[in-house]
Order: structure tokens, then C-alpha cells, then sequence
């Protein structure tokens, strides 16, 4: 900032200046000093003065290549584009706030040159490790324009540069969302859901799995309490972050202090910190030949559940806080960490090292990949190539796909930190595994959604197999920012393009109107989804759900070298005022495919701005300040306009949306298909009836699909859906909350529903047509809406595709169901058809109304057929004058179970598939 001053302030300042000047000229190159000097006492002047004057300091760092000593890069740029010639003066002080000691050193900048000149400071390691911060002092002797900055600790261990990105994502304070798009919605959604949580609960397991001090609050439940604590901190203390960013809500920047005190308070001399005891890592390290990892799901290490996975996202958050909102004490605390891990497996061989990563380990690469680019300490790089796990990325980065059967969340964190490797690197292995990884992902094995995996676990090549268990959130999340980073490397649209499926597909819509998170997603045919309610369950989704509404801002903009990128079409502010930009894009997208940007602040300069021109985009117009101009996107996929922008200049953006056709890997003859508008997915509103079927000559969707109402994206299909002719409403997938939808969908002609279709639909469509009501367990809506009632324990789940529900010991669960009042009902319980009873144990008591029917054993009674149909008739006394009854499913001992019940319905008749 410019000071404006009289001339005899002027004059008195510069005779300040002229002694300090004198004194400088005095002093050594480096110098000690007692610990009871004060800097006035140094100098011998007060120095407040130079805050007050004209010039920047722009502060960069690199890493030494001498271990002894440590290099730090300071940038000084004079605006006025004068020669600088000064003398520095570098005082570091200790952790009490005395002076240590002090670097004199003479410069000469030249302005075309200097981002080549280099000031290198021989502070030691020992000095650093006990200096708690730096000023530097500068006196700029050609136009006596003295400058002053205070450098943190970490910019004398230098930082490593990234020259390998050729674009880079702007932070949550240069961007933020506008207008009320939905966007927006689930932004302050997910802003108001944090503040459910209880910062030193979440922070009680550090505590209480360690006993080394009092635990602040009592541990939340779930995975928190019990098999993976500790990793809910890092995802909250990551969320709050990006909130803090995007909302400027001083709220959050008090829950993310507070927490990083209260790990810093958990956290042991040795620099341990993290919810798994500290005994059981210790000991992994006493005993580096004996250790064993792997097992189920790939989680465990040495029988904790994946310990590294749990302390990955402290360090995440850590280093969030650290990088986004200055917090010294949370990378003191990363560090340390990572002093105890280096020490740790330096026991442990690459062999062993390697058998130790079978263990699911989140992506601590990165994490040690980002604490060496900030502090150029070449352990943590050591430590982040040791830490990526080479059985899985040695075939990948030759181009062998290996990856079917793996668990997928498990691998994905892993490609993030060799991508981040690579950028700080160049070293071309973890390039080849982070790309071909991706490109394996989502061309081989991505749903319509954008996301991936069945069951938790990657799909064989060819396979798109759909369940209630499909598509972790999880990896949707991983697979975000491993795009972030490969199209930081290589800034084309073709990243963008899946990026935004995957954001408005599945992201988008794993957010209730409460803020609570989905799991997995259903894709079954009339699936729906499920919600995990806060402050209970603590699983990994719902702390990557934490994180994803603040991080919906990253991609929108992006910088080039030679401009500014819009990829995505939101409602959004681009904040460069210290530049003299401001932009801001208003749309309704994807509701409307038009986007207004308006420069509010320009400078007159030739900005190059680069427009995405999506794939789905058809017969796009761009007009600049009304004025039409050509769209030919270049092999990047932008259009570039120059021009020099001023304040006031608007680009209009007319990106037309068309149907598509989504077709499955899983059906050779494409029989199972999803619709596109745009790059949104459809989905139908599914009546809880018979799964229909399209059956047409035509695979066009403009011929299948009518639009009803294009300004809220609502569409339908008429007449040619069978068995029976009715008519569905389609609506954006991401717009479904808890009612069943329709994703994927049959697609045949009439020749082939006539024949296995047909015949296969038959039951489904008779049993349909008798049904009065239908209630199917594990379903939170449909059970709701049959007035669930649980007395004890009742457990619920899937299996085959299907939701069940049974009561354990002596408890019961009821429904209520529709009959009719005057005609026979049938009471359907659908079971396993070869469900085991070791000794009897699945014996249950079936009653309606309160009045037992019957007992009930299930024991291997249909052991050939998947499902057993078991009826019974209802007497006419339960049923005349009434609407509706009570079924109630009963285990009376301790030690038995009650179902799985899978399906219940009152129907008309009994009737079979087999």
C-alpha cells in the first residue's frame, strides 16, 4: 500500500533510515545474539516506520540442494520498475520471541531478471528448528524506498516449485457461488450440517484410544467409537476449511482453531497423533518382519482397521488449515507426524514396506508429497515414494489394467499422491500410473453417474453390474481431485467433461435437504436412496460428504499461462481484485443453457479468457459485448478470446443441451440404457409397480423422450412402455431424495420383449396386478410410509440385490398394510429361498392385528430358487370394514431371528414363479 505523506514526515523518515542504514553497513554477515537483546536494542531505532511504505515483497521459496542449509527464494519486484539495489537484513527469533540470529546480505535486481535472482540465507537447521518466526528487512538504497515483510518459519526451509502444471486451481476465496442455484442450496446445506457436530467430540477419540491426556468430551458413536477413529477429524477439519473459504463465516475459522489445539494437545513428544492406540503402531515397527495386512476389503494392519487410512485425513486436514488459513500450529503438528512415521518404517524393509501398504492407507503420499513442496524437507518425499504402493502401481504404470476385484476406494487415494509425486517430481512412473489408472476408471468401469464400483469393489472388465450397493461416494469424491490434479498437468477438456458428470450425477445428489450423506448409490431398477443420518453412523462417506459441498467452487475457473479458463457453468463470482479482476457468470444452468459473464473490474489488458466448449453442447454461440463471434474450440477443447478487457464487457454463452444415450457394458446388444440432457443424467419417478420396459424400434431419445417442461428439465415417456401402457415423469437424477427412481433402464424392440422379456415379466407383472400393498424392507421411504415399528432389535440390509429386514432375540417389527374390505387377502412374505436355521433358530411367530397365525421356520425350504413365496390367507374377520392391518413378524427367544423378511404384500391370490 501507497503512503501518502508530508515532506517533513518524509524527512524525518529518511533520517531514520540513513542510521539504520549506517548500522547495517556495519554489521557482519551473520551474526548471534544473547537471548535478552530486543530488537530495538539490535537495531537501535524503532523500525515500525517501514510497515507503513510503498513498495512489495513478493515471496517465493525453493528447495536447497545441500542438505546442511537451507535456501530460501525472495522475489522482490519494485512497481516503479527501477533498478533495486538493497540490503537485507534476515532476524529470526526463538519460540519465546528473542532474537536468535541475524543475516546481512547485499542484492541487485534488475526488473527483467529478477524472477532468475536467487537470495540464499545459511541459517541452520538447529537455528530453524528453534526460531519461531523471521522479519526481513530490506532497504532499498537507489530511491531510498525502504521495504519490510515477516517470513514464516516454513519459507526458510524453502519450498519445492511445481513447473509442471500448466494450469492452477484458484482457492475458495477467489471463487465463490452465487444466486440461488442448487449448487448454492446444497453449499449452505452442507454449511449448516457441520455445525451439528461438536468439535471436541469429534477430537475424544485422539484421547481416548491413547489415555496420555483427559479427553475433552465424550467419543461419538459408530466408526468414530469403534473400528476406524479418528478419521471423522481430519474430513471436519478439511470441510470447515473450504466453509470458512466460501462463507467467510467466522464460525467455522473458531472450530478449525479449536480443533487443531485439541489435536496438537493429543499429539505425543515423539509426534504421534491419530485414533488408533499408539501401543499397536509402535509395535509394527518393533516388529517389522512379523506385522501381517490385507485381509477383508484390503483394510487391516496388523488387526487394526486401517490405521494409515484414519491418520491420512488428519494429516489432510492439517495441512488444509495450514495452507488456506495460515495455522502454524497445524503444520508443526503434520510435521511431527511425519517425523514419526519416517523414524517408524525406517525398520521396515521395501519389501516389508510394500506387504504393509496391502493395508488400506487413504493417500498419505500426497500428504508427504505436500509437506516436502512446503517445506523442501527431502524425507517427506522419501517418505511419500515409500508410501505408494508399488504390487499395484508397478503393471499400471507399465499399462497393464489390474485392477478388477480391488477394492476401489482403496487404490484411488493412492493414484492422487502419485499424481502429486509426479508434479513435484517429473518423474514419468507416477505420471504413467496416475493417467492410465484414470483412463482405466472411467472408460472401463464408470456408471452413467460418473461413479464407479460395485459393493465397494471394481468391476471386471466388460461388467456394469447394478445393486443397491453401487457406486461408493467415496470414490466419486477421490476421483474428483485425482482429476483436479491431471488436468492441472494437462489442462483439456476431456477431464472437465467428466468432471462435471461426475459432479452433477452423483455428487450433487448425495446430499439430503438435511445434509445428511449417502453411502453407496442404488441403481437397480426402481431403486432409491439412502440416507446416513448425521452424528451417528461416522463412516468414510459421510466424512467425504463433509467436504464436497465447499469444494464445488474448485474447477470452475482455472488460470493458464496464457489466460483465464471457464469450464463450468455456474453461478459464481471470480474474485482477482489485487489484479484488477473481477468476474462474474450468472446463469440457471443446467435449468437454462445460457451463461452471462460480465467483467465488473478490468484493467484495459489483453486477457486471453478461455471458454469450454462441451461435448454436449450443440450449435454453441458465443457473442461478446453483443457481438457474434466464431466458435471453433482448438484441440484443448476452449475457444480463446482475446480483447482488452474494461470494465463492463459481457460474454454471453449459449451452450444448446441435446439428448444422448447412455448404453451399459453389461448388455452386448444394449439392451439396458440410461438418458442425458445435456450432461444430465434422467431418471424416471418409479410407482413401486412392475419394472417396465421401452420397447421401440427406435434408439433415439428425442423419439422416446417428450419434453413436458424443458426450463425445469422435466420429460416423459409415453405409450411404448410394457407391460401395460403407462406413463413415466423424468427428472434430473440429482433432484431424487428419498422417492424410487428409475436410472437404468430396458430398452428393447418388440421382437425381443416378446420373447425372453416378455415371458421373464410375466410373474412380476400378474403378481403386480393383484398386489393391494407392498412394502419392501430396508427401504427408509416405503417403510415410513407402512408405519415401520421396531420393539427391541431389528436389523436390516441387503442381500442378492435385495433389501431385508428380521428381528433378533425376543423383539418384533410390524408394518401396516392395505387390504380389501370385502374380498379375499393373501398375506405375501418373501424369503431366501435358501436361508439356514442352525437348531431351528430362524423360528418366528407371524401375526396380524395382534393375533398370531402362524410360526414360521426357515430352514433351506426352496434350496434351488432364489426367493420362497409363502402366503397366508387372511381370515375374512381380520379384514371386512377395514382399510388396512398390522403385520408383525416375532422371534420370542434369545439367540433367535425373525426373518429375513425381503418383500411383504397384501395381494388378492397366491400365485408363483416356480
Amino acid at each position: 500500500m501507497k503512503a501518502s505523506e508530508s515532506k517533513k514526515t518524509f524527512f524525518n523518515k529518511i533520517k531514520i533510515l540513513s542510521i539504520l542504514f549506517m548500522l547495517l553497513c556495519l554489521l557482519p554477515q551473520k551474526m548471534s545474539y544473547g537471548s535478552t537483546e530486543t530488537e530495538g536494542e539490535l537495531i537501535g531505532r524503532d523500525y515500525s516506520v517501514v510497515d507503513e511504505l510503498a513498495a512489495d515483497i513478493i515471496i517465493d521459496r525453493m528447495s536447497s540442494e545441500n542438505e546442511n542449509e537451507i535456501n530460501a527464494v525472495y522475489k522482490l519486484f519494485n512497481k516503479s520498475q527501477t533498478v533495486l539495489d538493497a540490503t537485507v537484513i534476515f532476524i529470526a527469533y526463538d519460540k519465546e520471541g528473542k532474537l536468535m540470529s541475524m543475516v546481512n546480505k547485499d542484492i541487485n535486481l534488475q526488473p527483467k531478471t529478477w524472477e532468475e535472482n536467487i537470495l540464499t540465507l545459511l541459517f541452520s537447521k538447529e537455528e530453524l528448528q528453534n526460531c519461531s518466526n523471521v522479519k526481513a528487512y530490506v532497504w532499498q538504497t537507489s530511491n531510498y524506498r525502504p521495504l519490510t515483510c515477516e517470513v514464516k518459519k516454513t519459507d526458510f526451509y524453502g519450498s519445492v516449485r511445481d513447473t509442471l502444471s500448466k494450469a492452477t486451481l484458484f482457492n475458495g476465496y477467489n471463487v465463490s457461488l452465487t444466486g440461488d442455484s442448487y449448487l448454492k442450496e446444497q453449499l449452505e446445506i452442507g454449511a449448516d450440517y457441520l455445525k451439528y457436530y461438536d468439535v471436541d467430540r469429534l477430537a475424544a477419540s485422539l484421547y481416548v484410544n491413547n489415555m496420555q491426556s483427559k479427553s475433552p468430551a465424550q467419543v461419538y458413536g459408530g466408526w468414530e467409537g469403534g473400528g476406524l477413529p479418528g478419521h471423522t477429524v481430519g474430513h471436519y477439519l478439511s470441510a470447515c476449511v473450504s466453509m470458512y473459504m466460501q462463507t467467510g463465516d467466522e464460525d467455522f475459522k473458531e472450530r478449525v482453531d479449536r480443533l487443531v489445539y485439541l489435536i496438537g494437545e493429543a499429539q505425543y513428544d515423539d509426534g504421534y497423533v491419530g485414533g488408533v492406540a499408539k501401543s499397536n503402531m509402535d509395535n509394527v515397527f518393533a516388529n517389522p518382519d512379523t506385522f501381517w495386512a490385507g485381509g477383508h476389503n484390503n483394510a487391516y494392519l496388523d488387526g487394526m482397521w486401517a490405521p494409515w487410512y484414519s491418520i491420512h485425513k488428519i494429516y489432510g486436514g492439517l495441512i488444509d488449515a495450514y495452507l488456506y488459513m495460515g495455522n502454524e500450529d497445524a503444520l508443526r503438528i503434520a510435521e511431527g507426524m511425519a517425523d514419526y512415521a519416517k523414524k517408524g518404517t525406517d525398520n521396515l524393509s521395501a519389501e516389508r514396506m510394500d506387504y504393509m501398504l496391502e493395508g488400506e492407507y487413504g493417500g498419505i503420499n500426497e500428504s508427504f508429497a505436500q509437506l516436502y513442496e512446503i517445506t523442501g524437507e527431502k524425507d517427506y518425499l522419501i517418505l511419500a515414494e515409500r508410501f505408494s504402493h508399488k504390487r499395484i502401481m508397478d503393471p499400471l504404470s507399465r499399462g497393464e489394467d489390474n485392477l478388477s476385484g480391488l477394492h476401489a476406494n482403496t487404490q484411488i487415494p493412492k493414484m492422487i499422491g502419485a499424481a502429486k509425486i509426479y508434479q513435484l517430481t517429473g518423474d514419468e512412473y507416477y505420471k504413467n500410473v496416475a493417467e492410465n489408472f484414470w483412463n482405466y476408471v472411467v472408460y472401463d468401469r464408470s456408471y452413467a453417474t460418473g461413479g464407479n464400483c460395485d459393493k465397494e469393489f471394481f468391476t471386471d472388465l466388460g461388467t456394469e453390474p447394478r445393486s443397491v450397493d453401487s457406486t461408493e461416494t467415496c470414490n466419486v469424491y477421490n476421483m474428483l481431485k485425482l482429476t483436479e490434479y491431471l488436468y492441472s498437468m494437462d489442462p483439456k477438456t476431456e477431464y472437465l467433461e467428466y468432471y462435471e458428470n461426475a459432479l452433477y450425477n452423483h455428487i450433487l445428489g448425495s446430499q439430503n435437504k438435511e445434509g445428511d450423506k449417502t453411502y453407496n448409490i442404488d441403481l437397480t431398477m426402481g431403486g432409491h436412496k439412502n440416507y446416513m443420518r448425521h452424528c451417528q453412523n461416522f463412516t468414510c462417506c459421510e466424512g467425504t460428504g463433509m467436504e464436497n459441498p465447499g469444494r464445488f467452487y474448485r474447477m470452475i475457473y482455472t488460470r493458464e499461462e496464457e489466460g483465464i479458463c471457464v469450464n463450468l457453468f455456474v453461478d459464481s463470482e471470480l474474485d482477482l481484485s489485487e489484479e484488477g479482476i473481477f468476474l462474474k457468470q450468472t446463469t440457471d444452468f443446467p435449468y437454462s443453457d445460457e451463461s452471462t459473464l460480465i467483467f465488473e473490474e478490468a484493467q484495459g489488458e489483453n486477457i486471453p479468457l478461455k471458454i469450454r466448449v462441451p461435448k454436449w453442447a450443440n450449435e454453441p454461440k458465443i457473442f461478446v459485448n453483443n457481438n457474434e463471434v466464431a466458435v471453433n474450440p482448438g484441440e484443448d477443447g476452449y475457444v480463446t478470446l482475446t480483447n482488452e478487457w474494461k470494465a463492463g464487457d459481457k460474454i454471453q454463452l449459449i451452450m444448446p443441451m441435446d439428448y444422448s444415450l447412455y448404453e451399459s457394458r453389461e448388455d452386448s446388444q444394449g439392451r439396458i440404457v440410461a438418458f442425458k440432457y445435456g450432461p444430465i443424467l434422467l431418471a424416471g419417478e418409479y410407482d413401486g409397480n412392475n419394472i417396465p420396459y421401452i420397447v421401440t424400434e427406435s434408439r433415439d431419445p428425442s423419439e422416446i423422450l417428450t419434453k413436458d417442461s424443458p426450463e425445469k428439465l422435466r420429460f416423459s415417456i409415453n405409450d411404448i412402455l410394457q407391460p401395460g401402457s403407462k406413463d413415466i415423469t423424468l427428472k434430473p437424477f440429482f433432484e431424487f431424495v428419498s422417492e424410487e427412481y428409475m436410472v437404468y433402464w430396458n430398452l428393447y424392440t418388440e421382437q425381443q420383449y416378446n420373447g425372453s422379456a416378455g415371458e421373464n415379466n410375466s410373474f412380476a407383472s400378474r403378481l403386480d396386478s393383484a398386489t393391494y400393498d407392498k412394502v419392501q424392507p430396508n427401504n427408509s421411504q416405503s417403510e415410513t410410509e407402512h408405519n415401520l415399528q421396531i420393539t427391541g432389535d431389528s436389523q436390516s440390509g441387503v442381500w442378492q440385490d435385495k433389501g431385508w429386514r428380521s428381528a433378533e432375540d425376543v423383539s418384533s417389527f410390524s408394518y401396516d398394510l392395505k387390504v380389501h374390505s370385502t374380498s379375499e387377502n393373501y398375506l405375501l412374505s418373501v424369503f431366501y429361498g435358501d436361508e439356514y436355521s442352525n437348531n431351528k433358530t430362524r423360528t418366528f411367530d407371524i401375526l396380524v392385528d395382534g393375533e398370531l397365525l402362524v410360526t414360521y421356520t426357515l430352514n433351506h425350504n426352496r434350496p434351488n430358487d432364489p426367493w420362497e413365496y409363502h402366503y397366508l390367507q387372511l381370515p375374512s374377520r381380520l379384514t371386512s370394514g377395514k382399510d388396512k392391518v398390522t403385520v408383525t413378524y416375532r422371534s420370542n427367544e434369545k439367540g433367535f431371528t425373525a426373518g429375513g423378511v425381503f418383500e411383504v404384500r397384501t395381494v388378492s391370490t397366491e400365485m408363483f414363479p416356480y
